[in-house]
């Protein structure tokens, strides 16, 4: 007879609980470790196989982070409508089963189901048999403490397709693995075997011969059967809020985000005003080499009328001329002093004020120009005396 000890959780309870282990897995099996497990699953007796399902899975079911906690068999009945599955007749057909014809019989086919339960289900269903999910009807369909005939099905077709597409399994003597007193001696082997030759600290007499079934003469039996009464309650988790403890992290994101069109605005008006002064200053390399020498400017704002004004750049020289440009070097106006006999030019000399200057010329509108700086008058007066001297024009105020 083995000596038998069945240990407490660390939190005194005679087992542990599926929905407080979701994911310490590698927790309990550094804390128990596999032997434990293994031996403690090999005569622990499982619930009546039915319907219903426990609340761990219906209720404490792990889900994503931010929502923590989801319902097995909802999820079970969407991803069927999700991934197309027919209905509970139709799969019956398939594996040649007896459809459900009336909700009379239908009592008869789900054993599980009592009265109020097939009423439900009408009334769920609007009265179409034809819309019974495949999920709901088969865990009813469950007898005897097995699946019921369409889940038994099910399963046997799936075990039977992933070992006919393994060309690797053991039966398979094409693949010249093994001889057929291999498969013969592979066949004997048995789970018990697995646990006992792969483990050294599960003893031969530890556990049953067949662990998949409970029977008389177990030699650690289990002490009583485990109710929701025997397991520690689960753990309340809540939905996983992204925004906390990341507030300023946030705000700096959001300040970045805010600003990088700024930037990005202001760094591209930067590049074309620096494009625009290159080519500005090469036009005036370009005019100094053509005309051999360089031009007497002056920045100021031309007067249009009395409610506008513009920026322009008032160039004298190097002919008989003042012109007037933009930004761009583009020659906004140009005034021609070759053929007059009298040029008028006045600057004010109030020092209060902007300094003012007229130029008028008899073939020509008045230029008049406003400056911000006082040295104006007297880069103008330089400007002018350089051009009346050109011109040799003796009648210039």
């Amino acid at each position: 007879t083995a000596n038998c000890t069945f240990p407490k959780t660390r939190t005194g309870r005679s087992a542990m609980r599926m929905c407080s282990t979701w994911w310490l897995s590698e927790e309990v099996l550094l804390e128990n470790g596999i032997d434990e497990l293994l031996m403690g699953m090999s005569s622990q007796i499982a619930e009546k196989e039915d319907h219903v399902m426990c609340s761990d899975v219906r209720d404490k079911l792990f889900g994503p982070m931010e929502f923590s906690r989801r319902d097995l068999a909802a999820l079970d009945i969407m991803r069927g409508r999700d991934s197309g599955l027919p209905d509970y007749n139709t799969v019956r057909k398939y594996f040649n089963l007896d459809p459900v014809t009336d909700w009379q019989t239908i009592g008869e086919k789900l054993k599980s189901a009592n009265q109020e339960l097939v009423e439900r289900l009408y009334t769920l269903y609007k009265g179409n048999l034809n819309n019974i999910d495949l999920f709901v009807a088969g865990m009813l369909e469950s007898e005897g403490g097995r699946p019921g005939e369409l889940f038994r099905k099910i399963i046997k077709e799936q075990f039977e397709r992933l070992r006919d597409a393994d060309r690797f399994w053991f039966e398979n003597t094409n693949n010249g693995l093994f001889t057929k007193e291999e498969v013969e001696n592979i066949r004997k082997i048995t789970l018990w075997d697995v646990i006992v030759n792969a483990s050294d600290n599960i003893p031969a007499d530890a556990i049953q011969k067949n662990v998949f079934i409970h029977a008389e003469g177990d030699p650690c039996p289990q002490p009583g059967q485990i109710n929701s009464t025997a397991l520690e309650p689960c753990m309340i988790l809540e939905g996983w809020d992204y925004f906390r403890g990341n507030e300023v992290v946030y705000i700096y994101c959001c300040l970045i985000l805010a600003f990088i069109p700024i930037i990005c605005g202001m760094a591209g008006y930067g590049v074309i005003k620096l494009q625009n002064k290159r080519r500005r200053d090469i036009k005036a390399k370009k005019d100094i080499v053509k005309n051999g020498k360089a031009q007497d400017k002056l920045y100021v704002k031309e007067w249009l009328h009395q409610n506008h004004k513009r920026f322009v750049k008032v160039k004298i020289g190097p002919d008989e001329s003042v012109y007037t440009v933009n930004r761009k070097g583009e020659t906004l106006r140009k005034v021609s002093f070759s053929c007059v006999s009298q040029l008028i030019v006045q600057v004010t000399s109030d020092t209060t004020r902007k300094p003012m200057c007229l130029i008028r010329s008899p073939k020509d509108h008045d230029l008049v120009g406003v400056k911000s700086s006082l040295v104006f008058r007297l880069e103008l007066r330089f400007s002018l005396y350089i051009l009346i001297g050109l011109l040799r024009i003796v009648g210039a105020d």
